[in-house]
This record gives C-alpha cells, structure tokens and sequence, in this order.
C-alpha cells in the first residue's frame, strides 16, 4: 500500500504543496555525538522500529503518529516518509554537525555506505557518527575539532546497528 494511501487512511493530511516532497519530521530526542548514550529517555516507546526498521510501513506510521516529539517539528525537502530527526549533543562530530544541530535520518536507509553518517544503535544505547571501512575492518570515527575524541570500534561479542542515514544536517544558528 503507498504511504500516502496509508497516511490518508489514519487520517493524516499531508501539507506540502503538490509539486514538492516537503515532509513534516518528528524531532524525536536527542542523541549524543560521543561516546554511547541512552537516548529516547523522553519517550515512553519502544526503539525497537527505530533499531529494526520493519517492512510494516503501516505499523511504523501508526507508532509515528503517537509519538510527541521532544523537540517539535522540521521541515525537509525529500521523497521519502522515512525520516525522524534527532538533536545533537556533544562535540565529537562538531566538524559536520555542532551541538544544538538537527539531524535528519532516514531509517529506510541503513545499508551501510563508507565516509556516510549514520545514527547507530548498540544494544540500549546510541551514538551519531560516520561510518568507516576498509580491507581491515570497520569503525566509527569521529569528526571532530577536539582530537581527544577516538573511534569506536565493535567488538567480537557485539556490534553496532545502523538506525538511519543521515540526509540534512541544519546547523544551529550563531548566536
């Protein structure tokens, strides 16, 4: 079923003007840019469609639709309904997106692409940063202008999940 059949089913008007892809996106919690922090603490939801995005687009729109978002609204330009935004905290990856950013990720892209950002998941934990690989691994590495800041690398007992791709970064405006 189209999204756009579904949104109107659960009685969800979109507001964009018809010849754009402009979508209302929840800015949902914040996230840290750092190391792993619990994030979503001001929801009361499970993460697990945002950790295992599901083929069930009707399931994940309805669960949308319920959530009150942390941080309001932003607005993108974009083809797609599978987007969520999440507020940045934390410098490590202040070179892309400083602390007070909105990020914007789309959780249907979650094949991971080397030199992409991402929102990554590990275990109840998360972290927003680009992702990394070559002939001897991958990692998560950090784009930051404090260099005290080092990659985060899976271990053989677990590994991190890619919740969504970065699509738009707004940065905060200078004060």
């Amino acid at each position: 079923m189209p999204v756009t059949e579904v949104l109107a089913n659960s009685g969800i008007q979109l507001s964009s003007p018809p010849d754009t892809n402009l979508r209302k996106v929840p800015v949902l919690d914040e996230i840290q840019a750092g190391a792993w922090s619990q994030s979503f603490s001001n929801l009361s939801y499970s993460v697990e469609y945002l950790a295992y995005p599901t083929s069930d687009l009707e399931a994940l729109l309805n669960w949308l639709e319920d959530v009150d978002p942390a941080h309001g609204y932003t607005n993108i330009d974009y083809p797609f309904d599978t987007l969520f935004a999440l507020k940045i905290v934390g410098n490590s990856m202040d070179k892309v997106a400083p602390p007070g950013s909105i990020v914007v990720f789309d959780f249907g892209r979650t094949r991971l692409v080397d030199q992409e950002l991402y929102a990554f998941r590990l275990e109840d934990s998360f972290t927003f940063k680009r992702y990394r690989r070559d002939e001897k691994g991958h990692w998560l590495q950090p784009e930051s202008f404090d260099e005290r800041h080092a990659s985060l690398v899976p271990s053989e007992q677990e590994d991190f999940i890619p919740v969504g791709r970065a699509v738009e970064i707004r940065r905060p405006e200078p004060s």
